[in-house]
């Protein structure tokens, strides 16, 4: 479980390279295109100040900058997708949530002259994926290398080695200072999604030795002090999740109690967790319909009902998409190593409640049950956290899936 949970937040942080010789363990083993490099802009910048033209050689890397066009997501910027490939064989998959504009790269060799590039994007909405549009054509040698249809736009630029090890030097100094900077204590936030780990400072140490690797490769023998360096941060951030997970558990009341939120306004008490045909034959009648095509997986996605009961003096409302119960609008489900999944609304019950309608008013007194789906699998979940802005409320998950 915990390698699993390192593996969660590499993907969260950076992007990483399938065929490198010697990546670390927290690194994923997913077949991701090559490490990511984040300071797009400024590289890029580099490109145009110093452009120097190498006929007939094949650049180390390659980076490229897709933006797309039109309106797909009512609440925010879409989550895209973009699906490349190399005369229909290779392909790599890169994401990147709320931005219509995304920077990616990849290695220099394969894109050779006469490679035939294609590029399809989608926003990944919730519960299904829009397809915005793609772009091809046949690259003759010459950067920057430009794709456009009517939504897509792509731009290509090459760097050699020499220009890369250049860029190397400057992100080492940034590393040093970044390092200066990592909290002596590592400090779990229980409150935030992440535990705090934005906080500690490792996420853009990750990020930067993600980005060093881009320019040289993981089996580089500079990046390996930095790598045992990452490992130690990361062990001793795991352990502190895990102790924090500890000590919430033994904090709270027996299985079957209310418990109240800091603000005063509700009340919760953990009811059920359905999984597989029991979670479909509850919800398939009422649910949101967004989220239909999570239901239709529920022998890997469980649904967790909760008790909400107004145990203020006035009404409050609960919403489906965006998912809110009054002012908490943040709900995710626990592992016993902190792993942390979203949930979002699914069904909302009780006396009043009409079915169909995305919102809801809970009146003074009134109890409702809300039910919860995740996005994606819980193998071992432990705990459900439905939070405001300033506090967050833990039930325990006392029922065990039916099949996963």
């Amino acid at each position: 479980m915990r390698h699993f949970f390192v593996l969660i937040f590499a993907i969260l942080f950076f992007l990483t390279s399938a065929h490198a010789i010697d990546q670390p363990e927290w690194v994923s083993d997913e077949a991701w295109a090559t490490p990511q490099i984040f300071k797009h802009e400024a590289l890029l910048n580099k490109w145009q100040a110093s452009k120097i033209i190498l006929p007939n050689s094949v650049p180390y890397l390659v980076m490229c900058k897709a933006s797309v066009g039109g309106d797909y997501d009512f609440f925010a910027k879409p989550d895209l997708q973009l699906k490349i490939s190399f005369d229909q064989k290779q392909q790599f998959d890169f994401h990147y949530n709320n931005s219509s504009t995304v920077f990616f790269n990849f290695p220099g060799h394969h894109l050779n002259t006469g490679t035939r590039l294609s590029i399809g994007v989608v926003d990944n909405d919730l519960g299904r994926d829009d397809h915005i549009g793609s772009v091809k054509g046949i690259f003759h040698g010459e950067y920057p290398f430009i794709l456009y249809s009517e939504f897509v736009q792509v731009s290509c630029y090459d760097f050699n080695k020499a220009q890369l090890e250049a860029w190397y030097n400057v992100i080492s100094h940034s590393l040093e200072f970044q390092l200066s900077l990592v909290q002596q204590s590592i400090r779990v936030y229980k409150n935030l999604p992440d535990w705090g780990y934005q906080q500690t400072g490792i996420a853009e140490i990750v990020k930067t030795v993600n980005e060093m690797a881009a320019l040289l490769s993981w089996d580089d023998p500079k990046l390996q002090p930095w790598i045992g360096l990452l490992e130690q941060l990361h062990q001793e951030w795991l352990a502190s999740v895990e102790a924090s997970v500890d000590e919430i558990v033994a904090k709270l009341p027996v299985s079957g109690s209310w418990v109240k939120t800091a603000n005063d306004e509700v009340e919760l008490r953990f009811d059920d967790m359905l999984c597989g045909d029991l979670a479909v034959k509850a919800y398939a009648g009422h649910s949101n319909v967004q989220l239909k095509p999570l239901l239709a997986q529920s022998k890997i996605h469980c649904v967790y009902v909760v008790e909400v009961k107004n145990i203020s003096y006035k009404m409050f409302r609960v919403t489906h998409l965006p998912s809110w119960i009054g002012r908490m609008k943040h709900f995710s489900v626990l592992s016993p190593s902190g792993q942390s999944t979203e949930l979002n609304i699914l069904a909302v019950e009780g006396d009043g409640i009409e079915t169909g309608k995305q919102t809801h008013y809970l009146q003074p007194d009134q109890v409702i049950k809300v039910a919860f789906i995740a996005k994606k699998p819980v193998a071992s979940p432990l705990l459900l956290r439905l939070k405001t802005v300033r506090e967050s409320a833990f039930l325990r998950v006392t029922s065990k899936p039916v099949s996963l």
